[in-house]
């Protein structure tokens, strides 16, 4: 039996655990403070299984795509139908290949969008004067010091240091599951 860096793994009494702060929340969109839905206006297909939300430092949104693309919501609108629908245009930036990109974070200059997919490993998508971004591979699943991950799920970027952080969701010792 493998001994567990922290020690075994215990059940924690439902009583024991901790709990969970009343929050309050205040979205400031329209009159309501729920969240509001965004659609894609056009129903073009694009927005398809969008996994995560993104902003550059000009507070511009993106989305990744499960169809592996990186989008940009823009130009947006109340829907006139429903007060809790906001809907927006969608254009395709960079088809980021094969993969299902999960996370990304763009650097504190929106030069660089770094992309944690569960195929690829750890792409950046490159903002330049090309009218297209350029997108390349930055660590393969199996190339990190001759270790391999699995699912990299997301990425962050530390705000003094710049260094790029990403996580594996697949780093879970088996003793601990179950």
């Amino acid at each position: 039996v493998k001994k567990l860096k922290h020690g075994p793994a215990v059940d924690i009494a439902l009583e024991d655990r901790a709990g969970f702060m009343e929050v309050e929340s205040y979205i400031p969109l329209g009159d309501s403070t729920k969240l509001k839905k965004i659609y894609e206006r056009g129903n073009k297909g694009i927005l398809k299984g969008p996994e995560t939300v993104i902003f550059d430092p000009n507070g511009n949104m993106y989305s990744l795509t499960e169809d592996a693309n990186l989008v940009k919501l823009f130009d947006f609108k109340l829907s006139e139908e429903d007060p809790m629908v906001i809907t927006a245009d969608v254009s395709i930036v960079a088809d980021l290949g094969v993969g299902r990109p999960l996370g990304g974070k763009f650097t504190y200059d929106g030069k660089y969008l770094y992309i944690a997919d569960t195929l690829q490993g750890l792409m950046r998508v490159k903002f330049g004067r090309n009218k297209f971004p350029t997108v390349e591979l930055v660590a393969s699943r199996d190339d990190v010091n001759g270790d391999q991950f699995l699912y990299a799920d997301d990425v962050d970027i530390g705000p003094k240091t710049g260094h790029v952080y990403f996580s594996d969701a697949s780093r879970v010792e088996p003793e601990r599951i179950g």
